[in-house]
Formats: structure tokens, C-alpha cells, sequence
């Protein structure tokens, strides 16, 4: 269950940091039912009727939902696919806002690689939704822990490469650092400019962190992490890994939208009570 107020305040507070960078000429995103990261680009400039939007939805009645949401009319220029983001690629994407429903698993940080090293633009943005803490997919959780006690310089590195955050610092709990690792792991061979780092707990009291960074650039230098393949090699688990990360992850996202659907019905249940009390009240029931 999501808190609705936190994170409409952290998706504002995400694209007026991309005000600095002007005008979003190609956005990539994971909108959900309500779009409200388009909306959110839309009503702060970021976003003009010219703007690429490339939009993704995996469940069928929440695509629908999408399809038929009236401010897409707006775009001159959108691209709504049916699909797993995960089996798309890309080019010079200046802003990807992505959101994996709380997870960042093996198909999932695969893929984010891959854009990061050929699908973002010189300067670019990316957004990420993640878990922290034990709840991440255990398969990469596990075998990035191992890396992260066998070398005691991980958690230096990460700070460094934090060092500059705003928002929030990155919490030194080992169990809570593992999620930035992975990312540090994805972010091989590449720097960015500024950081900023976003903390809520949503209603089922789970942390959630945003981790947004801008100016993304290809560097020769390794970035002092081991890279994703190498974690996943290690006592030859990289094929198991995808498969039960892959199962986990669809899994996953099911429940997740099992769960936003039965709020969303118990929240529209309770305005009816709320409208019969105050009608029978006018009638002098």
C-alpha cells in the first residue's frame, strides 16, 4: 500500500530538479493508472506538447486505464506500450522516472544497465524506486551481500559516490546500504553531477527510497564496484539467479496491484457509507 501524500510531494520535489535542465525532449517512464508523473512534468513546464513521452504498462486493465486517460491528448508525440519495460530498448532518453513497484531484482538491474550504458543521453536523468533492507529480492540481495562484508572499501565507495547527496544521506545500516550497492554495481563506468536522495515509509510501513541522479556520463575510470555479471557469476548461479528473480519479480508486481486494487475498492466503499449516512440524515432518517 502506497502513501499517496509522501511520495506526490517526492515526485514534485524530483521533476523541479529536472527544471534545470530545460525542456524534456524524451521521457521514459512506468505512469501507473493516474499518470501522475506526467501530470507532475506537465503542470511544472518541464514537459511541452512536443515532448516524446514513452510510457509502459505490463497489466492489462491498468493499460486501459491509461489509454483512455484524457491528458495523453495533450502529447504530440507518445508512445504507450503494452509490455514489460524490461523487454524494450532505447535511445537518447534525457529523463527515465522509474518505478519497479519496490523492486529492483536481477531482470530488473540487467536492464537498467543496459540503458544506462546506451540508452540515456550525455547529461541525462534517471529516477529509481526501490525497497531497501531485507524485503529486496533475496537471490541479488544475498549474493551482493556477500561482496559487500568481504570487502570493507564498499562502504567508503558508496558514501563517496554520495558524498554530495541532497535530500537525504545514505543510511549505514549494512542491511539498508546492499539496494545502493546493486546500483552502485549497475552505475559501473559511469559519473553523475548531483544526487538526491528521497526516504518514505508507505502504508504497509515499508521504507522506500528514491534515488534520482543527474548528469549521467560515461567515464573510462571504474567506479570501484564489481560489475552486476560478476556478482551474478559467482558459484555459477547467474542462470538460476534470472529465472527465480524473473518469478519472484511477476509475482511480485501481481500482488502489489492486488493490493492497490482492494484499497482502492475499500476506499470508494467507504465514501458510499459516508454518502447513505448523510443522505438518510437529510431525510430525517
Amino acid at each position: 500500500m502506497w502513501n499517496r501524500r509522501e511520495k506526490d510531494k517526492i515526485r514534485k520535489k524530483i521533476f523541479t530538479n529536472i527544471q534545470e535542465l530545460g525542456i524534456i525532449k524524451k521521457y521514459l517512464c512506468l505512469p501507473g493508472e493516474d499518470v501522475l508523473c506526467i501530470k507532475t512534468g506537465k503542470s511544472l513546464g518541464v514537459f511541452t506538447t512536443d515532448t516524446h513521452i514513452l510510457a509502459y504498462e505490463n497489466n492489462t486493465s491498468i493499460f486501459q486505464k491509461i489509454k483512455n486517460n484524457n491528458i495523453l491528448t495533450d502529447f504530440n508525440k507518445l508512445s504507450l506500450h503494452h509490455q514489460d519495460i524490461t523487454e524494450s530498448q532505447h535511445k537518447n532518453i534525457d529523463f527515465a522516472f522509474l518505478d519497479f513497484c519496490g523492486t529492483l531484482g536481477v531482470k530488473e538491474a540487467m536492464w537498467l544497465q543496459e540503458l544506462l550504458n546506451n540508452g540515456i543521453s550525455r547529461n541525462g536523468s534517471v529516477a529509481i524506486t526501490m525497497l531497501w533492507g531485507p524485503q529486496t529480492p533475496p537471490q541479488l540481495y544475498k549474493l551482493a551481500q556477500k561482496f559487500f562484508k568481504n570487502n570493507n572499501t564498499y562502504e567508503q565507495h558508496i558514501l563517496s559516490s554520495f558524498k554530495n547527496s541532497i535530500g537525504m544521506p545514505i543510511d549505514k545500516d549494512i542491511n539498508k546500504f546492499i539496494p545502493c550497492f546493486i546500483l552502485c554495481c549497475v552505475l559501473q563506468n559511469h559519473t553523475f553531477d548531483t544526487a538526491y536522495v528521497y526516504r518514505y515509509k508507505d502504508l504497509g510501513k515499508r521504507t522506500m527510497q528514491v534515488i534520482q541522479l543527474i548528469g549521467i556520463k560515461k567515464s573510462q575510470k571504474n567506479n570501484n564496484f564489481p560489475s552486476l555479471e560478476k556478482i551474478l557469476q559467482q558459484g555459477g548461479e547467474k542462470q538460476k539467479m534470472k529465472k527465480a528473480n524473473v518469478d519472484w519479480s511477476e509475482a511480485g508486481r501481481k500482488s502489489w496491484e492486488t493490493r492497490r486494487l482492494n484499497m482502492k475498492k475499500k476506499k470508494r466503499s467507504d465514501a458510499a457509507k459516508r454518502a447513505w449516512v448523510t443522505i438518510r440524515k437529510n431525510n430525517g432518517g
